[in-house]
């Protein structure tokens, strides 16, 4: 274990013989900040936004790029962890995933990994957030994205939904930073909405072919799941969970229903296992929050 002061966040790098761990902690856990909302605004093409977790004012962005059989070939992660979160952690399974250097990104110092398979970009921003990309991208398309990164400076626009979708219990409702998402479960399995106030790019969807539907006067494209829910959730009735487990569905698997709403340039994806009847009754029910 190796630790190390990098101006707020203390560094500590533990290693053994099959993996290496990174984390980054405030070194003063008092320390506050007026943070600022971090987005990279520039990708090379053909990247798509496949998930967002949200925590706090922090959170993490991942893209990817999929080719044509919707296989992820290449990922790309960009967190942004402050004073509210309190510190971040990445473990690569790579015993030679190493410190490799000092590049600057905006003219301040980051460290640089690189390993076999992944590079990773770590740096403190002028508000004291620390910003972090990993992907297998090398290091000069990952500063060029890098660089990139901005404080968002957009309108948020916050929704709402007004149909819990049948047989399903809701879970999760989160918005920071012009990003929402709302969770609902059903017999272990969830469904999900999330929408991003002016993306950077498009959602990763399926790779078949989608049907065009209309939501709410706005055009929109759904993907029917590759199972029925009748068959979906009889195989989870047959498997021994636990009351508290949540299956994780793959985008290439599940329904996909997407649409837009260029009024607040607000782009929204919901999926999961269900009918395309009560995607698109839940989609519709979606509206903007008075304010």
């Amino acid at each position: 274990t190796v630790r190390a002061a990098v101006n707020t966040w203390l560094r500590q790098i533990t290693r053994n013989s099959q993996s290496v761990e990174i984390q980054y902690s405030l070194s003063d856990p008092n320390e506050t900040a007026l943070t600022l909302p971090w987005r990279l605004t520039w990708l090379p093409e053909g990247w798509t936004l496949d998930e967002r977790y949200i925590r706090g004012d922090s959170g993490t962005w991942i893209f990817c790029m999929t080719g044509n059989d919707g296989v992820s070939k290449e990922n790309l992660s960009f967190s942004c962890t402050n004073s509210d979160t309190l510190a971040s952690f990445s473990r690569f399974p790579e015993p030679n995933f190493t410190l490799k250097g000092r590049p600057a990104v905006h003219g301040r110092p980051a460290d640089y990994y690189e390993g076999e398979h992944y590079r990773m970009l770590a740096w403190e921003e002028v508000d004291k957030s620390l910003l972090e990309i990993v992907s297998r991208l090398d290091i000069a398309p990952l500063e060029q994205i890098a660089e990139s990164a901005e404080p968002w400076s957009g309108v948020q626009t916050e929704y709402e939904v007004g149909h819990t979708p049948e047989g399903h219990t809701e879970q999760t409702i989160q918005f920071s930073r012009g990003v929402g998402e709302w969770t609902w479960l059903k017999n272990h399995t969830q469904l999900d909405l999330l929408y991003v106030n002016d993306p950077i790019c498009p959602f990763t969807v399926p790779s078949r072919t989608p049907e065009e539907v209309t939501v709410n006067g706005l055009p929109g494209l759904f993907w029917p799941s590759t199972t029925s829910t009748e068959e979906w959730f009889a195989e989870i009735a047959v498997e021994q969970l636990s009351p508290d487990a949540v299956i994780t569905c793959g985008t290439e698997e599940v329904a996909v229903l997407t649409w837009e709403d260029p009024e607040t340039s607000t782009i929204f994806r919901l999926r999961g296992v269900a009918e395309k009847e009560e995607m698109l009754r839940t989609a519709e029910s979606v509206t903007k929050k008075s304010s």
